[in-house]
């Protein structure tokens, strides 16, 4: 709002630092724990409303004493009682149907105030995730050239920055306190744009705009060689983020109805008096009158204080949202992401490729070693593999998960055994068999059953052993009765 200052420089230093250094001193929102038995609690004040509802119950307890006093030792008090309110009040029918009104108004404002308070945090943390993941995704989209690292650590410097900005002006207009957040500040802007921000009716609305102008402009020059398509993805993250930012402002500018404030505390005044009265004049003993009367006002007082307390979320008390937590938090992942080490994918995937390639051979290896049969040096094995040439050895793998191995030698299949065959050629590297299917492949060719797949050969066949009308599969079914 108008009244609320993003920026409070001093002429002597720019805005970015002063912002930087700017430091509150108000209570942060209270972390506990329970412990084993939870009794640690019950005597901390720090954020408790104990205080609070002490001061209305001390006093009805005193009343409770009082009347109990006067309705022992004064006939005409007592008799004034018991002509006028005292059938009444001994069978308790008002007294209970208006505590039980009291209750009704009071547990609502509760549930209400909790509402308030937990969709307050959680807007504020939505709109910080959407938008956090749209400069993570800007961050990841900036181009690879090495050879403009100045534009590309320009542009990260200016983003992060406004994004910092971007948050602090979000939290400063749902502040229901003057709260200092502090801005982490990579650049120092223009004086011209700080007096815009001074004068603006709506600081996000213009920073949301200098983002988006900034990833324009570095998508032009080809800062951020995204397709637009996936560029937009950004820019519903950050309209999403304004969004849930005006959700958050409802909370702050629309407080609970006047009449439920009010009628809340009529109650419980009239409950303060009335009380006393009952447990003064029905209870024959003056202590249980003012334990009873102590104990109901005292929890009253309770949930009628916490419900004032939490209504209002985006407060600097104790118990309310620590919003400048979440600033301090947000800078610091966003000076995360300029870090060079968190650009960069912490392993290296050729190597983790080749390890794999050479952890497969070695299993071949030592399983043909245990079958007696020959072995193909790793060399031989990843030039048959991954070269274009169709010739070399097939693999296949029966039910028992054995490999036999297959050599073709010969001349190319004839077309005539192209309907025989019931599969098609296209690239692999293993063979497998199964109830089903059988794959047959070398190191570029695969031959995968099926009664409607087409067939297709390679320039260089591997069927070089085949005879004419004789298949692949007969081959492959011999061998495999052999084996």
């Amino acid at each position: 709002s108008n009244h609320r200052r993003l920026f409070s420089a001093t002429p002597h230093r720019p805005v970015g630092r002063c912002l930087a250094e700017a430091k509150t001193s108000r209570p942060a929102m209270r972390h506990y724990e329970l412990g084993t038995w939870g009794i640690g609690l019950i005597f901390s004040l720090r954020g408790s409303v104990f205080p609070k509802a002490f001061a209305w119950a001390l006093p009805a307890a005193i009343l409770a004493v009082a009347f109990h006093h006067l309705s022992s030792i004064d006939e005409d008090f007592r008799q004034v009682i018991d002509e006028g309110l005292g059938p009444q009040l001994r069978t308790s029918q008002l007294f209970v149907a208006y505590n039980f009104l009291f209750s009704f108004i009071l547990t609502f404002r509760s549930s209400q105030a909790y509402a308030r308070w937990w969709e307050g945090g959680t807007l504020l943390l939505q709109a910080r995730g959407e938008w956090f993941n749209s400069y993570s995704s800007l961050i990841a989209f900036c181009t690879s050239d090495k050879t403009r690292w100045r534009e590309i650590k320009s542009f990260q410097k200016i983003l992060a920055t406004l994004m910092s900005m971007l948050f602090c002006a979000a939290l400063n207009s749902v502040a229901q306190d003057d709260i200092d957040f502090a801005v982490r500040a990579h650049v120092d802007l223009e004086d011209d744009s700080e007096d815009l921000l001074r004068r603006c009716s709506d600081q996000c609305e213009v920073i949301v705009h200098w983002i988006q102008r900034l990833i324009v402009a570095n998508m032009e020059r080809g800062v951020v060689p995204i397709a637009p398509p996936v560029l937009s993805r950004v820019f519903q993250e950050l309209s999403r983020g304004m969004v849930n930012i005006n959700n958050a402002r409802k909370i702050s500018d629309f407080l609970l109805p006047y009449p439920y404030a009010q009628l809340t505390s009529t109650m419980l005044l009239l409950n303060t008096v009335l009380t006393p009265m009952v447990c003064g004049v029905m209870l024959k003993e003056w202590y249980s009158a003012a334990v009873i009367s102590f104990t109901s006002i005292f929890v009253f007082s309770c949930i009628n204080c916490i419900a004032a307390e939490i209504e209002c979320p985006f407060g600097s008390d104790v118990n309310d949202l620590p919003m400048k937590a979440m600033q301090d938090v947000f800078n610091r992942s966003l000076s995360t992401l300029l870090d060079p080490h968190a650009q960069r994918v912490p392993a290296d995937q050729d190597q983790i490729i080749k390890s794999f390639d050479e952890l497969s051979m070695q299993v071949a290896d030592s399983y043909n070693l245990r079958r007696g049969r020959s072995v193909i040096g790793p060399h031989m094995r990843q030039q048959r593999y991954r070269s274009s040439s169709t010739n070399g050895d097939a693999a296949l793998l029966n039910r028992r998960g054995s490999r036999v191995r297959l050599g073709f030698f010969g001349s190319q299949p004839s077309q005539e055994d192209l309907p025989q065959q019931s599969g098609s050629i296209s690239p692999v590297g293993w063979l497998e068999r199964h109830d089903s299917e059988v794959l047959a492949a070398t190191g570029e060719v695969k031959i995968t059953s099926g009664p409607h797949s087409p067939a297709k050969l390679g320039d260089d066949p591997p069927a070089a052993g085949l005879t004419d009308g004789q298949s692949p599969r007969k081959v492959m079914d011999s061998l495999s009765e052999s084996e």
